[in-house]
């Protein structure tokens, strides 16, 4: 009997060996492609100045802009709400700025008879176009990410203690010494809680 069940135990380790390669790549693949994302800092920096705007000349890149005629703004949907009523206004109603430079605090002054003070978008801020090896690796983490969502997929499904599978014949390679019916019984068991386990996620 001890012989018959150490036999069990190893076949059972032995078909094993599908589903633990399946989950090993997987965690391969999510630590290949795990990448870190910094937070963005929220303040409001300049980059750089348009020519001929009213700031350009006046604000330099890498101020730090903390206040906006004694209004305080610390990102951009403050500076536009700050902006708005001063659209409205007329155009040459000079702008006082406090602004935090080389670690400093300044007071500049804008005049804006040339226009408003505003914000151009930038296209893209790790500078256009994206190097040729940032596109690749953003696509090799895209690839590792799905080849490890497959794998985890495959063999969890795998696993399922049904006769075609590997997971039917691990269950029933340990199991047969319990009895036909008794392995049955708990074979259905296991495989409903895996079952649940899996499809409970969607619909929490």
């Amino acid at each position: 009997m001890a012989n018959l069940l150490v036999f069990a135990l190893f076949a059972a380790l032995l078909v094993f060996a599908a589903p633990l390669s399946n989950y090993l790549s997987t965690y391969a693949c999510a630590v290949s492609s795990g990448v870190r994302i910094h937070d963005v800092p929220p303040t409001l920096d300049v980059g750089s100045g348009v020519i001929e705007s009213p700031a350009y000349g006046t604000l330099m890149p890498g101020d730090v802009i903390r206040e906006i005629n004694g209004n305080s703004v610390n990102c951009v949907t403050e500076f536009f709400k700050v902006l708005a009523p001063l659209r409205e206004a007329e155009a040459n109603v000079p702008l006082e700025l406090k602004v935090l430079r080389d670690g400093k605090e300044l007071n500049v002054v804008i005049n804006t008879e040339k226009g408003y003070i505003g914000i151009v978008g930038v296209e893209n801020a790790y500078g256009a176009p994206l190097p040729l090896w940032y596109r690749a690796a953003a696509l090799l983490i895209s690839i590792l990410s799905w080849v490890a969502f497959l794998n985890l997929m495959i063999g969890l499904v795998n696993m399922l203690p049904l006769p075609p599978l590997d997971g039917g014949h691990i269950y029933k390679a340990i199991f047969e010494e319990l009895g036909q019916p008794c392995a049955y019984r708990l074979i259905l068991w296991l495989t409903i809680a895996i079952l649940v386990v899996n499809v409970l996620p969607w619909f929490v």
